[in-house]
Order: C-alpha cells, then structure tokens, then sequence
C-alpha cells in the first residue's frame, strides 16, 4: 500500500485555522515550528479518523436496511391537464397512488425490535426516505415536465 504524503504545515494551517487568526500562527509557527506542526498534524489525523468512521457508518446504515427493510412501493405519481369548458379555466391535476399490486409485503429477515434498537430503526428509516424522496422525486419532475409543456400557450 502506498504511503500517504503528509500535508505541510501551511497546508495544514489553511485547513485547520480560521482566517482571522492565521496571520499570528504563521508568525507562532517561526518559533514553535515542531509544537505547532505536531498540533496540526494531530487535528489533521482525527479529522481523517472522523471522515473514515463517518464512512463506515455509513455504509452499516445502508448494509442493514438493505437486510431489513420494509420492501414497500412507493406508488405511481401521475399528472394530467386539461380545460374545464363549464369555467372555461385550465386545471392541473397531480395524483399519488401506491401500487395495488404490492400492498401485501413478506419479510425476508425480521429486523430488530425499535424499541429495543432505536439507532438501528434510525439508520433504516433515514435509508427508506433517501428511496423514497429520490424515486418519488424523479416521478414527479418528469410529470411536472408534463404538466409545464401542457400550461404553454399555444
């Protein structure tokens, strides 16, 4: 495995200090080179550290609601335009409808009780809105596409 390079010390004080207050470490840093390299570089590794946990946490939410979760659909999302000759007005309609066909569900794995395991029910339910909101999200800007093309004067 490649060793990494580690960042210099005013790299290092571009990331980690503030604007306001790198004027006086650059200057501290003339004198207390070894103390302040030694400083940064340790803030550098546990931000690193964090980042790599972060990731990894990550990709245990993920890996676990990928076993447990829910397996529900998440519908049709439908839109329509037309004009009203009673009112002589344009109306848009938009309407959300869950897939008949999938409304019985089995599960493969039970998951834990979110009683018991209130991080774990967490970190499924944060996985199930990501699906939702970007599988709902890509229905509706394509039946909002629909409807902006059909509200163009012709």
């Amino acid at each position: 495995m490649a060793e990494k390079k580690l960042p210099t010390l005013m790299e290092l004080i571009d990331r980690y200090v503030p604007r306001h207050t790198r004027e006086e470490v650059v200057e501290m840093s003339i004198r207390y080179e070894e103390r302040i390299t030694a400083l940064l570089r340790t803030i550098h590794d546990y931000s690193e550290r964090c980042h790599a946990l972060q990731v990894h946490l990550y990709e245990l939410e993920e890996e676990y609601a990928k076993r447990t979760m829910v397996n529900v659909s998440t519908g049709r999302v439908t839109a329509d335009a037309g004009r009203d000759l009673y009112r002589m007005t344009d109306f848009y309609r938009l309407s959300w409808n869950p897939d008949p066909r999938r409304a019985v569900v089995t599960l493969a794995n039970a998951p834990f009780r979110k009683e018991e395991f209130p991080r774990l029910f967490e970190a499924a339910m944060k996985t199930f809105e990501k699906q939702v909101l970007r599988e709902l999200t890509d229905q509706l800007r394509g039946e909002y596409g629909k409807l902006y093309e059909a509200s163009r004067p012709k």
